[in-house]
């Protein structure tokens, strides 16, 4: 499947951009308060998913940037920057970083030993799609879907602000350092240094950067402690904002809380159920798409109060496109096997065929054969609910048909195929007319009861 934040996914090539638009009502209201921008900052043409970076490079020594990475040097501190593949020296402004591609190399002027030079900067995935463009040259197609578009034009009202990469949803915080006094990034945060008092600002012990002007950004990460060359206290502002946080600057990346899987059958499929990717099964040819009970699904959607497979009434959902259907048929003859204990019956969800097959194997002509002899709409697999499966029956039916299903009125109680002991089964009261016996209680009844019910049901 292709991945989206929606699970409603398409590939599209530009020319058919306004076709997409045009069947997504939601795209016009994302997007109409966002428009206007001159698209993604240019001084960050990757995107600005990254990682921060404060290294040193000591005289004689260089820095090379990782492969399939760029590095985006913005504060730099004793001598010039000097990269490999240029043979000049290059100075470096406040307005504009300096980009280094995967493999080359960062070194300095200086020469004296022991002099150190420090950079402060972000590493960033080479070709990082940001939407600054279309998609880049590499292909007339990319897999996105609506909402990721909608999202990516949203945020282009003035592009990505090199100031905030990580978006603008933090706190802005004002806090002394000194020499003495420090600042601990907290957990799971990045901080953005817009200003600094008379001090210069020091980074888990190295100082890069003389001074910080409007324009001029130090970055730190979680856990990185900042402190002041100055004995006296003074102030930095700045912002403090989550690590990664997604600011519609490049249609996801690795911001995403949940890692897509990977496909395991030819057909399948992935949405997005709110939390987490989920695999929706290959179907069988010929199935019908649809959404029922508020997922995707292939083949015919059933829903809690509606109609059965067989025209029963469907009680019990499993989430996968299955379920229990009922029909209101009473089967009630007897239990059987009064005086003899079977004890091999369960209660449990799905225990109710089982039983019922143990129970007509015992006991011959009895309520349970009754219900695994019945068939509706030329299909069977009917059977004796059990304990819990009865709970379901009134859980979720009665309260939808409190008069009965379909003109069918319930019984005072019904009886299931869950054995007690060698004279009683487990009951369910659903129209008792007495104040001892709440509607819903499940009590122990004789196998040889009267007044009660059996209705068959089956899962399909």
């Amino acid at each position: 499947g292709v991945d989206g934040i929606d699970g409603i996914d398409a590939v599209v090539d530009y020319d058919s951009l306004a076709n997409l638009i045009s069947v997504d009502s939601s795209f016009t209201a994302n997007v109409s308060s966002g428009m206007g921008g001159g698209g993604c900052d240019f001084l960050f043409p990757e995107g600005i998913e990254g990682d921060v970076i404060t290294s040193s490079i000591p005289t004689g020594t260089t820095y090379t940037v990782p492969s399939g990475k760029k590095l985006y040097v913005l504060i730099w501190k004793t001598g010039d920057p000097i990269i490999s593949t240029i043979s000049e020296n290059l100075g470096l402004t406040s307005a504009k970083p300096l980009i280094l591609n995967s493999g080359e190399s960062l070194g300095s002027t200086i020469s004296n030993p022991g002099d150190v030079s420090y950079f402060n900067g972000y590493l960033v995935d080479e070709n990082y799609f940001t939407g600054c463009g279309g998609g880049g040259g590499s292909s007339s197609t990319s897999s996105l879907d609506s909402t990721a578009i909608a999202n990516m034009i949203a945020g282009a009202g003035g592009g990505c602000d090199i100031d905030y990469p990580e978006g603008l949803d933090g706190v802005a915080v004002t806090e002394p350092i000194s020499t003495s006094v420090s600042y601990t990034v907290p957990s799971g945060k990045r901080l953005y240094i817009s200003l600094l008092e008379n001090s210069y600002p020091i980074i888990n012990g190295k100082i890069v950067s003389s001074v910080i002007t409007r324009g001029t950004k130090v970055i730190l990460n979680a856990g990185d402690i900042l402190s002041g060359s100055s004995s006296a206290t003074y102030y930095f502002n700045g912002y403090l904002a989550d690590e990664n946080y997604f600011a519609n600057c490049g249609g996801g990346g690795s911001s995403s809380s949940a890692s897509i899987p990977n496909g395991a059958n030819v057909g399948e499929m992935l949405y997005w159920d709110g939390t987490d990717w989920v695999v929706l099964a290959p179907p069988v040819n010929g199935s019908n798409f649809t959404f029922c009970n508020g997922a995707p699904y292939w083949g015919e959607c059933y829903e809690i109060g509606g109609s059965g497979p067989t025209g029963g009434y469907v009680f019990y959902i499993d989430g996968n496109g299955g379920g229990l259907e009922v029909r209101p048929s009473n089967q009630w003859g007897s239990w059987g096997c009064m005086n003899t204990f079977i004890n091999n019956t369960g209660t449990n969800i799905g225990d109710g065929m089982s039983n019922s097959i143990n129970i007509a194997a015992t006991c011959g002509s009895c309520a349970a054969n009754n219900c695994l002899n019945f068939n509706s709409n030329n299909l069977g697999g009917f059977y004796m609910p059990s304990k819990d499966e009865l709970n379901l029956l009134y859980n979720n039916l009665y309260s939808l048909f409190p008069a009965g299903p379909g003109g069918n009125s319930w019984p005072i109680a019904f009886v299931s195929s869950s054995e007690i002991d060698a004279n009683q089964v487990w009951g369910q009261w659903f129209d008792s007319n007495s104040p001892s016996i709440p509607d819903g209680s499940q009590l122990p009844v004789s196998k040889t009861g009267t007044g009660f019910e059996v209705w068959p049901i089956r899962a399909f």
